[in-house]
């Protein structure tokens, strides 16, 4: 008779880190590189072109093990990753190790 394992709730969810402090020091980003259009106070504009600025979002990032966040909003998950895979079945997975 083969003994079924109980899947207990800490099994079931993928509980995100905060990895800041890690990140930074490999090397990665401190701020936000999405470009963003800035209203620039042209009083003059000869288009609507002219009244925006595209620039850096410039925001704080913030990491996490399912990827980044930064202070205004914009975020980037890692696919792949563990908060993705969790509930994948071992078939899947090694399908995926095989690519």
């Amino acid at each position: 008779m083969r003994e079924e394992q109980q899947e207990t709730p800490e099994d079931a969810i993928y509980v995100r880190r905060d990895i800041t402090d890690q990140a930074l020091a490999e090397g990665a980003p401190a701020t936000c590189g999405w470009l963003v259009e800035a209203f620039n106070g042209n009083p003059e504009p000869d288009s609507p072109e002219d009244c925006y600025t595209i620039r850096e979002c410039g925001a704080p990032l913030h990491y996490d093990t399912g990827g980044w966040a930064c202070e205004s909003g914009h975020n980037h998950r890692t696919y792949g990753g563990p908060e993705h895979t969790e509930y994948w079945d071992a078939d899947e997975i090694a399908g995926r190790l095989t690519w």
